[in-house]
């Protein structure tokens, strides 16, 4: 699959076609669709492409340059072209144009005539350097690239809780021990490491200090040549990685007053709150050090930029995939320190792509799964009603999950909210397939009766660039031992 989808939209596709043959053509790092009249053009997908090659002067269209920049807007980066550039009307054009389309995100310009010299080669292997570049860079772009037909491998782990006290003493080296039955026993390629929450015991920095010694070292081991190996991680956060003594600063009123005698000393006054702020609550910054921990650890600047932590990460849409990481910790206060919940304000957010065209194979990851009908309780997401038709109209057919420190995997009815638990069949269009991994470290006072501690391997076979098959096999960590789970494997076609 073409790391780069291009849309060239020319209003003279007849005359520039030999000029776009020569910048494309023969470069399987892009492929590109050129449209052929305007009403092509404004029914396209804009937001599958990764940038659109936009002629300046589209007025064999009667389409005003301001119109189509408006009519493409924030859904793709644009890249503006022209066969004469004149310093002084064209920058003059651009310039109106732009100013008038303020959501515009434009990255680049070229010049078409130079693909008709007889050196046109070395400037078309230029351009295209550029133009990787400078896409790959706007859209973070992920490095990896396979073939259409080539599994996609995700190893799946969650609350392994650094610094808890009831962390099993078998589990010290158990990420030595997984990469290298991984590595070495069962000879797989991983693709990605998810980690569904709970990293920390309780949201301290020193236990995200320990939690960066132990994975990275992990993950290197499994990315030993790879310089793209933070990009291939993805984490969300669980309720033991919100600090609650941060959280608890709401219900504290701290303010300074001036001593009587020496205005220049300022006396603390500190009292307790019966109720917690709401104008302005510090449970913003309980999430702080997960936030600092898992940007440390990705590079990804999307864990400073996103919103309560909610976000999709569309750097893989090249292979056909579109992670949703959501933060289910979000309505944790230090009045509710286990209640579960998404911040839809923030998911909403989310949600301006166009999602009448094809998508690609959407997978969830969150640390508290769907809850059934009738499951109560605290830690229970019981707004699953509201995230459920986002899930659905996304084309999201695997929810990743922890927080039961068990392993479980079940077809999920999304709209009645019940399981099937059959081992084999297909996902249907309402139905998620629901993955929850046990605890890699927790010895059996936090786990439930008879489940041991493991992980899980998910395989996404692939035909045509696209997932047609799901396979996840449980693997138990018996003291030094590991071994598959009784219950594994699953396969389900989609």
């Amino acid at each position: 699959m073409a790391n780069y989808s291009i849309l060239v939209v020319d209003d003279q596709p007849s005359q520039t076609e030999l000029y776009f043959h020569r910048l494309f053509g023969g470069d399987n790092r892009f492929k590109y669709t050129q449209v052929k009249n305007p009403n092509e053009f404004r029914t396209a997908n804009i937001a599958s492409y990764d940038a659109i090659l936009l002629d300046i002067n589209l007025d064999n269209w009667e389409l005003q340059l301001s119109e189509a920049l408006s009519h493409i807007n924030h859904r793709s980066p644009v890249i503006l072209v022209s066969r004469e550039w004149n310093k002084d009307r064209t920058h003059q054009q651009v310039s109106e144009a732009l100013s008038e389309a303020k959501d515009v995100v434009f990255i680049a310009t070229l010049v078409l005539n130079w693909l008709g010299d007889d050196n046109w080669e070395s400037y078309a292997e230029s351009m295209r350097f550029q133009l990787g570049d400078a896409i790959g860079r706007n859209r973070r772009k992920g490095l990896l690239n396979l073939k259409d037909d080539v599994s996609v491998s995700i190893l799946h782990l969650s609350d392994p809780q650094y610094g808890d006290p009831n962390s099993d003493d078998w589990a010290l080296y158990v990420e030595d021990q997984i990469s290298q039955f991984v590595l070495r026993e069962l000879d797989r390629e991983i693709h990605f490491i998810a980690i569904t929450g709970d990293i920390a015991y309780s949201g301290q920095i020193e236990e995200y200090d320990k939690a960066i010694l132990k994975l990275e070292k992990m993950f290197k081991r499994f990315f030993p040549t790879r310089s793209d190996w933070r990009e291939r991680i993805l984490l969300v956060p669980g309720n033991h990685d919100v600090n609650l003594s941060l959280a608890a600063t709401d219900r504290v009123s701290i303010e300074f007053s001036k001593d009587k005698k020496d205005d220049s000393k300022p006396i603390l006054n500190i009292k307790a709150l019966k109720t917690a702020k709401k104008d302005f609550p510090y449970r913003k910054f309980a999430l702080a050090p997960f936030r600092d921990f898992a940007w440390q650890l990705t590079g990804d600047p999307s864990w400073h930029d996103a919103r309560e932590l909610n976000w999709i990460n569309d750097s893989f849409h090249h292979i056909g995939l579109r992670f949703f990481l959501f933060n289910s910790a979000s309505a944790i206060d230090c009045d509710h320190p286990n209640k579960a919940g998404f911040s839809h304000d923030a998911i909403q957010n989310l949600g301006g792509e166009d999602i009448t065209h094809e998508q690609p194979f959407g997978i969830a990851f969150s640390h508290h799964g769907p809850p059934e009908i009738g499951d109560t309780g605290s830690d229970i997401l019981s707004d699953w009603p509201k995230i459920a038709p986002f899930l659905s109209t996304r084309k999201v057919k695997l929810f990743v999950h922890g927080h039961g420190h068990a392993r479980k995997v079940d077809l999920f009815d999304m709209s009645n909210q019940l399981s099937n638990t059959s081992k084999k069949g297909s996902l249907k269009d309402d139905m998620l397939l629901r993955i929850m991994a046990p605890t890699t470290h927790l010895n059996g006072k936090l786990r439930p009766l008879e489940e041991v501690r493991g992980f899980n391997l998910i395989t996404l076979n692939r035909s045509n660039g696209k997932v047609n098959k799901v396979k996840i096999e449980s693997f138990e960590t018996i003291n030094n031992n590991l071994i598959p789970s009784k219950d594994s494997p699953w396969e389900y076609y989609v």
